[in-house]
């Protein structure tokens, strides 16, 4: 940046900004001189790029920008000018191939420079010819568990149960890109010892940003949660549900915290009609008797799907604990989410009372949920009335979370002064050994909150389970996401099919 003559240099990565004092380019000729001759020896890495990188397109993604192009300028591409490979590391520590094509972006969060600053594109398996896959780009904090670990973890964990595997995603590689590390350059601006004369503030700095790297994990590509309705749409939301309190149990060595249950981390298999819980980077992986820290300086969560006890100051500041039944109330305005903005064709609905949950201020969100659950009766969505399963099953699902509520906000009532400071004082050393909060209330037990949950829907899990997977309704799916498109777009089917045609 320069004003006149003088000059400000500002260095910006996914961890924040550093600028340095500002220098006036005649008074300090020679630092200037010096500062250019610096930039010209700078390489691929000091200018935020893999060492490696070695193509227009594998710097385009990594640069975060976006090609946007229509199908018939993508025809026209020259074939493999926008695809590259990334050699990373597949389950069991194996090396692995995977191709990235970055010109076709599947999602691209807002161009903003700091975060986590996801970006999705299409990508191919060369072991694989017939499969479609995702290269999903993003700057991970490194104190945070690698996300693909993490699912093969999961997958380790429920390996003997068919249905709950099927729930989780297929994540076949990733790759680290250690030397874009944020912290390279925050380390030559550490050079005491004594973090007093450090030029940056180490602990602060750490504690509000954090160590980011560039990571790559590739994993099969998925339809989003709208691909199904009816009956399968509860059959997928069940299993899922399922195979989520499996991982919570964990085995002997592991357990597998969500922690961020949300519509957009929901997937489907076109081919097999699995829906599966995806996007484990905020997770929390547990190693069974070993000390993990107390969980309550994770917080992680999207306002709109957490469950009404954490959407509190307490929770971000730490002082509340997230507990199985908050994931599994995020189910429920997952599935209430669905049906109260998605018509049985699944397109998005106008003036849906559910959309007043996104708002970035938890105490509004918080508000606003409380007056949906007390208006329930008045709030029936008229759009839902080819299709009576989805309804029933939610409107099933938000009455058990009412009574959930009713039940603990009762034991509160009746809980004496006595009692809540010996739950305060065994709370505070259960927190400090890394293990359960201790509750009065029975939902407070991740197997009491799933098994009478798993009771309560049983007619709906029946019915559910009784679908069948033939040709057909894979085709069916199939059509009925372009027939979405088309209504999307304001065109009809036939419309859509003679642009195709084209």
């Amino acid at each position: 940046m320069h004003v006149d003559d003088w000059k400000w240099i500002w260095y910006f990565d996914s961890a924040g900004a550093i600028q340095t004092q500002g220098f006036n380019i005649f008074m300090h000729t020679p630092d200037f001189v010096l500062v250019l001759m610096l930039l010209q020896l700078f390489k691929l890495p000091q200018w935020g790029f893999p060492e490696e990188a070695n193509s227009e397109a594998q710097l385009a993604v990594i640069r975060g920008s976006r090609l946007p192009r229509d199908d018939r300028t993508r025809a026209k591409t020259e074939a493999g000018s926008t695809t590259f490979a990334v050699d990373g590391t597949g389950e069991g520590d194996v090396p692995k191939r995977m191709l990235v094509n970055s010109a076709s972006l599947v999602y691209g969060t807002s161009p903003v420079l700091r975060g986590r600053r996801t970006i999705v594109y299409d990508a191919k398996d060369p072991a694989d010819s017939e499969g479609s896959y995702v290269a999903k780009w993003s700057y991970p904090q490194v104190t945070r568990e690698n996300e693909a670990r993490t699912v093969w973890v999961a997958r380790d964990i429920v390996r003997q149960d068919e249905r709950a595997l099927e729930a989780l995603p297929d994540v076949v590689a990733f790759k680290d890109y250690p030397d874009l590390s944020t912290d390279i350059i925050r380390t030559y601006l550490r050079p005491y010892e004594d973090p007093a004369g450090s030029l940056v503030k180490t602990e602060a700095h750490a504690k509000k940003h954090g160590e980011r790297i560039l990571r790559c994990i590739f994993e099969k590509k998925l339809e989003p949660l709208t691909y199904l309705n009816d009956l399968w749409f509860i059959r997928g939301m069940n299993e899922c549900i399922r195979c989520h309190y499996l991982l919570w149990k964990g085995n002997e060595g592991y357990r597998v915290e969500h922690t961020d249950i949300s519509a957009a981390n929901f997937g489907v298999d076109p081919l097999t009609l699995n829906l599966k819980i995806r996007d484990f980077d905020l997770a929390r992986l547990v190693r069974v008797n070993e000390p993990n820290g107390p969980q309550s300086t994770e917080r992680t969560g999207t306002t709109p799907f957490m469950a009404i006890e954490l959407l509190k100051k307490g929770y971000w500041e730490g002082d509340i604990r997230r507990l199985y039944r908050h994931d599994l109330e995020g189910f429920v305005w997952v599935v209430a989410y669905y049906t109260w903005v998605y018509d049985d064709a699944g397109v998005e609905v106008a003036n849906s009372p559910v959309l007043d949950w996104f708002t970035a201020d938890y105490n509004t969100c918080r508000e606003k949920k409380n007056d949906f659950l007390d208006e329930l009766a008045d709030l029936y969505p008229g759009h839902r009335l080819q299709i009576a399963n989805v309804w029933q099953y939610t409107l099933g699902l938000l009455r058990w979370l009412k009574r959930v509520r009713r039940q603990l906000e009762e034991e509160k009532d009746i809980e004496g002064e006595a009692e809540a400071e010996a739950e305060a004082e065994a709370e505070a050393q259960s927190l400090l050994n890394g293990g359960d909060q201790p509750a009065t209330a029975a939902m407070s037990d991740p197997k009491s909150a799933f098994e009478t949950f798993w009771e309560d829907i049983e007619r709906f899990r029946v019915k559910a389970d009784a679908v069948k997977l033939t040709p057909d309704v894979v085709k069916s799916f199939m059509s009925r996401k372009a027939d979405i498109a088309a209504r999307r777009d304001g065109r009809s089917a036939a419309g859509n099919g003679e642009s195709q045609a084209d």
